[in-house]
């Protein structure tokens, strides 16, 4: 096998097992609620830890989100 080639291969290897590491390590397990109600569309982000802090809330005229 060309040496190039081995190289390469290594390399992708080691990005795509960096990037499964990385996730597990930084993944806090919020995952969205989509809410479809009334006209009304969203995903609703929460962690349940983080009982009477602060918040921050994004609303967007646009469907793909424009702000």
């Amino acid at each position: 096998m060309n040496k190039n080639i081995l190289i390469g291969i290594s390399v992708l290897v080691i990005i795509v097992l960096g990037y499964f590491v990385l996730d597990s390590i930084l993944f806090d397990g919020v995952k969205p609620k989509v809410i479809n109600e009334n006209g009304f569309q969203a995903n609703y982000y929460s962690n349940p830890k983080i009982e009477g802090k602060a918040s921050v809330v994004l609303s967007g005229g646009g469907q793909w989100g424009d702000y």
